[in-house]
């Protein structure tokens, strides 16, 4: 009786879960080449990312208290790098997925391997320039008690080591 009992349930979880498969496929959720699901926030993540940006840069205009012409000069370069933020995290984005099928391929080459790798850290590194000028010129259009205080907000942020989307890698 209790076999029964269990081979119906294992049954149906099964078929529940083929079902649920079956409905992802058919909702365009599931992604062939990588064979896992995206959510609509995957898709989406171009503009969220610059959505998000453009809210960063509204917060430290409120915080920092910033004039008006501080401001739409602020504006002007989170817009400016915006684009070359988007650019490096497709790039990123591609290598790292290409990286991960050569590295779970049957037999993987590794000369590929390595290169792909080095291109990712290429990336990062250009990532971590840009981000460098975008807040030299930011910090360039503060005064100094500004700069002073934006120094103290990140400090109350600590260091990002427990952050859960640190880097989006």
């Amino acid at each position: 009786m209790n076999r029964l009992i269990t081979t119906a349930l294992v049954g149906s979880l099964a078929l529940g879960g083929i079902g649920l498969g079956g409905l992802a496929v058919a909702s365009g959720d599931y992604n062939e080449s990588s064979g896992k699901h995206q959510s609509k926030y995957c898709k989406q993540g171009g503009e969220r990312h610059k959505k998000g940006m453009k809210n960063r840069v509204e917060r430290m205009i409120r915080h920092l208290d910033l004039s008006d012409e501080q401001a739409k000069k602020a504006r002007g370069i989170f817009d400016k790098y915006s684009d070359q933020f988007s650019t490096l995290r497709g790039e990123k984005k591609k290598t790292k997925q290409s990286l991960r099928e050569k590295m779970h391929a049957d037999k993987p080459d590794m000369a590929v391997i390595e290169q792909l790798a080095k291109k990712q850290g290429e990336l990062k590194t250009q990532k971590i320039l840009v981000k460098a000028k975008m807040k030299a010129e930011i910090n360039a259009i503060l005064t100094d008690s500004q700069r002073e205080k934006k120094r103290s907000m990140h400090g109350k942020r600590g260091d990002g080591e427990h952050r859960k989307h640190r880097d989006h890698d």
